[in-house]
């Protein structure tokens, strides 16, 4: 689904190009073809290039510091329940909604429809460059006195240009006989002006966009285009270097007299576009005026702006989200500690983390853990796998264990260690980003990822929630704890939660991002104890103290919801750079 909305933009984006372009077209129908032909090149290749890409390019572009975005209303927090994991608590952030994604059937009838088009194209191209070749073969050498190869045909074809490479004039036998000297010389030169245009490799370069966009319109449009401006551009050659008018108009309809079947792919013909108004272009305005100065200028300050408009873009869209403000901290010192102690929570078991004025302390803490502190990510101790909204990098980030002493500068705003975890310590997450990505060499993007989801609904005998506790004050927690039987057991304690908040808090639980599609708009509160086996590959083990009911059932047992397995895209945090580094 992503993939189609991505399509989606880049054609609307194209065709909001191409229709830039014609109203420039508009205002320099006084100039020379050869521009305008230009332009509507211009129009086509940006098919194959999407404003995203640029973007994307742009945002790469190194930044030192971040801001994280505002502080999100509510935060799911995992307590330990009696445990002797230390430091446990991790927020959970809030999302973008995962999209409901449609049937898969859809995506693979266009994809086949698309295939079977741009098949379609292509084969039948590919049948008329073999009907061109097959002419070349039988053809008869010519001497004409030019630096490209002339053969002459018995078939009945328009003199054309042929081949990308190593072009080859073709012309139709008998043709030197229908026309005067002059009128041979206009016509090769018309000819010879294709060649040194390279009009055949724009030709080829459209029929590719036409092929991969058979299903758009304004892609054949533009076709029409590039062919009537590509012909008037050789005829103001022609003109320019000297030729009759009056010759060479004359030569244009003695050669439509001789044939009668229309131009072939890749050979671009003498008698394209639109005939009546050529003819009456030659013999009233003669060659067309050059771009002024000043239209050149303003000409390329566009196209720059073109290209760079979407860099900044994408530099802006970088700068907004991970901010850029240039705080660091004073002075920081990294230890490595070495690997896991064996925990059920390998990854944040053991992390201590303590910010007081001005110092900031992580003792015994995995990169991967302060990745999530610095970017705000959820699912940091309890999904750890290509599920996860935090995937990629070495493996050693989820197993070495650094040490990090850094000094807070004088001003900054005081945070606790809870909100730095909330995700509510703008200023320390700064610093942080900043402290990964020179030490560290951390680079991270965010990306679009379709995976498993569950949709949360209402089962068929109604919710079963209890009424918010008024006096109690809001609480949505989470709360794991091993036992001997290597098990983890679970206790979800909500109060004032609303239904968005109950998904979160259990998509630990489930390992799988949750949808809420209860429907239920108020606020409720809830207390289920039950047990699991392997956190980090989701199963589940049976509710304690019960008969091996599993965890779906706990839940339309006691609170009358169910969850039901699902497809959907979510965003997704993707490490794409990670050192060791350097102690000091």
């Amino acid at each position: 689904m992503s993939a189609l909305v991505a399509l989606a933009n880049h054609l609307w984006q194209s065709t909001l190009f191409a229709v830039a372009i014609w109203l420039v077209t508009l205002l320099l129908r006084s100039n020379a073809a050869s521009l305008r032909h230009r332009l509507w090149l211009v129009a086509s290749v940006k098919f194959l290039v999407p404003f995203s890409l640029l973007v994307g390019l742009g945002a790469q572009f190194p930044l030192r510091t971040a801001r994280v975005a505002a502080p999100r209303q509510v935060f799911v927090v995992v307590n330990p329940i009696s445990t002797p994991l230390p430091m446990l608590n991790e927020a959970v952030e809030m999302p973008l909604q995962p999209l409901r994604t449609p049937s898969g059937r859809l995506p693979a009838a266009l994809a086949a429809l698309w295939f079977w088009g741009f098949a379609g194209c292509v084969g039948s191209w590919f049948m008329r460059w073999k009907q061109l070749r097959r002419t070349l073969r039988h053809g008869i050498r010519l001497n004409l006195d030019i630096p490209v190869r002339t053969v002459s045909s018995g078939e009945r074809i328009e003199p054309g240009v042929f081949g990308v490479f190593r072009p080859v004039l073709l012309l139709p036998e008998g043709i030197a006989q229908r026309l005067t000297p002059d009128q041979l010389r206009a016509m090769v030169a018309h000819e010879m002006s294709h060649v040194r245009r390279r009009d055949n490799v724009a030709t080829a370069i459209h029929m590719f966009v036409e092929a991969l966009f058979w299903f758009h319109p304004l892609v054949w449009w533009i076709e029409r285009r590039l062919i009537e401006e590509q012909e008037r551009a050789c005829d103001d050659e022609v003109l320019r270097q000297g030729g009759d008018r009056q010759v060479y108009a004359e030569s244009i309809l003695r050669i439509c007299e001789f044939y009668l079947t229309s131009p072939l792919i890749c050979v671009p013909g003498m008698t394209g576009s639109d005939l009546k108004m050529r003819i009456r272009e030659i013999m009233l305005k003669g060659v067309t005026r050059r771009l002024s100065l000043a239209g050149r200028l303003s000409l390329t300050i566009a196209a720059i702006l073109a290209l760079v408009g979407p860099l900044a873009v994408g530099i802006a869209v970088r700068a907004q989200s991970i901010g850029l403000h240039g705080q660091t901290f004073e002075v920081a010192s990294i230890k490595a500690r070495g690997g896991d102690n064996g925990s059920p929570f390998p990854v944040c078991a053991g992390n201590r983390l303590q910010i007081d004025p001005g110092r900031f302390s992580a003792t015994n803490t995995t990169l991967y853990t302060m990745i999530t502190w610095a970017y705000g990510i959820r699912y940091s101790c309890f999904i750890v796998s290509d599920k996860g909204l935090l995937s990629g990098g070495p493996k050693w980030i989820l197993t070495d264990r650094f040490d990090v002493q850094a000094t807070i500068p004088a001003g900054v705003p005081i945070y606790t260690a809870q909100q730095l975890q909330d995700g509510a310590a703008p200023a320390i997450q700064e610093m942080l980003r900043a402290l990964l990505e020179d030490r560290f060499k951390v680079a991270v993007h965010r990306d679009m990822k379709e995976v498993g989801v569950y949709e949360l609904t209402v089962s068929a005998g109604g919710p079963k929630l209890a009424p918010p506790r008024d006096n109690d004050p809001k609480r949505v927690t989470i709360g794991l704890v091993p036992d001997e039987n290597k098990e983890i057991l679970v206790n979800l304690v909500g109060n004032k939660a609303s239904m968005d908040d109950f998904t979160h808090v259990i998509e630990p639980v489930t390992h799988t991002p949750v949808l809420n599609h209860t429907g239920l708009k108020g606020e409720y509160s809830f207390n289920v104890k039950f047990a699991v086996i392997e956190p980090f590959t989701g199963a589940l083990s049976s509710l304690v103290g019960a008969t091996s009911p599993s965890v779906y059932s706990v839940f339309e047992k006691q609170l009358g919801l169910r969850l039901v397995p699902s497809k959907g895209a979510v965003e997704e945090w993707v490490i794409d750079r990670a050192e060791k580094p350097t102690e000091n």
